[in-house]
């Protein structure tokens, strides 16, 4: 219907035009009926425009919609960045307790020992002892790097490399889930930004790296998980 409209508007201005030149030629002034033919193509084509159908009518809504998205996007962002500081926090204190058991200076409750005392140190957290620091890693998606020691560069083997990858990555996702966020909103925003979901198993994009931060390995960008076969390369 609005084309039809349109089109009859468009015409009626053409045939307005054409009188109007013709009056001008003859030196005559236009005649009423010229200028209702102008009015008629004016409604017309107001009624047109009145009449367009609203699916296309939606850019705007769709610019609006981007902008939204855009906007939230960049308020996670902000919130992320403000929390950077609370994950590496985090981080650093429980690498620290899990290098403690493994040296035996901590006792079964993550105490230190009084001087000259130790405990039993524990294999299960020998891994922590190749891993000299980790912390938020900007990959363009939210992710931890782990930096590894040289001497753990130098004399472990790429199995002994790839399980303390996957232990590291276990106590980052860990971390992530339980000590970083102060309510339930935080942990939220720290599920969706290091997709700490089902797909994942509920762990994050991890960065292997060496002392001086170049990345050796990366998790699976899809199911973060660490192939074994990258460490022989």
């Amino acid at each position: 219907m609005y084309i039809v409209l349109f089109i009859l508007g468009f015409i009626l201005l053409l045939i307005f035009v054409f009188k109007l030149v013709i009056a001008k030629h003859k030196a005559e002034t236009p005649s009423l009926k010229t200028w209702l033919l102008f009015l008629v193509a004016i409604i017309l084509t107001v009624l047109a425009f009145f009449t367009i159908p609203d699916k296309y009518k939606i850019s705007d809504d769709k610019e609006t919609s981007k902008t939204t998205t855009s906007v939230t996007k960049s308020a996670s962002s902000n919130t992320i960045e403000k929390l950077k500081g609370s994950i590496n926090d985090a981080l650093l204190k429980n690498l620290e307790q899990d290098q403690g058991f493994a040296t035996g200076k901590l006792d079964a409750n993550g105490n230190k020992l009084p001087q000259g005392q130790s405990s039993t140190p524990s294999a299960s957290f020998a891994w922590s002892l190749a891993v000299n620091k980790m912390e938020y890693y900007d990959a363009g998606v939210s992710a931890v790097k782990v930096y590894l020691t040289q001497d753990a560069i130098d004399k472990l083997s790429t199995q002994d490399v790839y399980q303390v990858a996957k232990s590291a990555q276990g106590m980052i996702a860990s971390t992530l889930l339980s000590d970083v966020s102060n309510n339930d909103k935080e942990q939220k925003l720290i599920n969706n930004q290091f997709n700490l979901d089902d797909s994942t198993k509920l762990l994050p994009y991890v960065s292997l790296a060496n002392a001086n931060g170049d990345e050796l390995v990366h998790t699976s960008l899809f199911t973060h998980q660490f192939k074994q076969k990258d460490f022989d390369k």
